[in-house]
This record gives C-alpha cells, sequence and structure tokens, in this order.
C-alpha cells in the first residue's frame, strides 16, 4: 500500500501504510519490509534527515551473506542501497559497496 500511495503522490499516507507494516509485522524472517517501504518513500521524496534517522533506527544490522539473511533484511539492505542512490549520498554508498558486492 506504501508503494502504491507513493506512486499517487500521497506521501503522507505513504508513510503511514510503510510504519503499519512495520508495526503489523509480527518478529519472521520477513521482519524489514515496513522499515524498507519507509526508507523508499523517504529518498523518493528527497528527505535526507528522515532518512539517515529511519536507517539509524532500524533493529537490525545490514546482513552479510554468512548470515543467510532473511528475507525482510534483504528487502531492506535493497532500500538502504537505492536509498543511497537516489539521494546522491556517495560516501555511504562507497562504504556499502563491499556489503552489496557480497550479499547481492
Amino acid at each position: 500500500l506504501s508503494a502504491a500511495h507513493l506512486s499517487l503522490g500521497d506521501v503522507g499516507a505513504a508513510l503511514h501504510h510503510a510504519d503499519e507494516a512495520t508495526r503489523l509485522m509480527p518478529a519472521s524472517g520477513w521482519t524489514g519490509l515496513g522499515e524498507a517501504a519507509r526508507l523508499h518513500v523517504l529518498a523518493a521524496t528527497g528527505d535526507r534527515d528522515g532518512y539517515a534517522a529511519a536507517r539509524d533506527s532500524a533493529p537490525f544490522a545490514l546482513p552479510s551473506l554468512a548470515d543467510n539473511p532473511p528475507a525482510g533484511q534483504l528487502f531492506y539492505l535493497h532500500a538502504v542501497l537505492r536509498a543511497v542512490a537516489e539521494l546522491g549520498l556517495v560516501e555511504e554508498a562507497t562504504a556499502l559497496y563491499p556489503v552489496a558486492v557480497n550479499v547481492c
């Protein structure tokens, strides 16, 4: 729902549904989908400060391939990688490159 609202230009509803996904998702292998949706909205709207705050408040670290990460963490990693590209965060992208190469 978050992505659908974002595509319609309703940022408030997009953030609401991303946060609801995070709140309603029981701890599982899918944990991280709501957090990923929030990052996607913040990056798409150019909100660097919101992105940094959301990234720093994630309840888990970025995965590594050695950890055999669950799907939710992979979706979250993808959202982080996409956000740094959309927001032009070159230093963070450079730091994330080894993670991306080893996981993706």
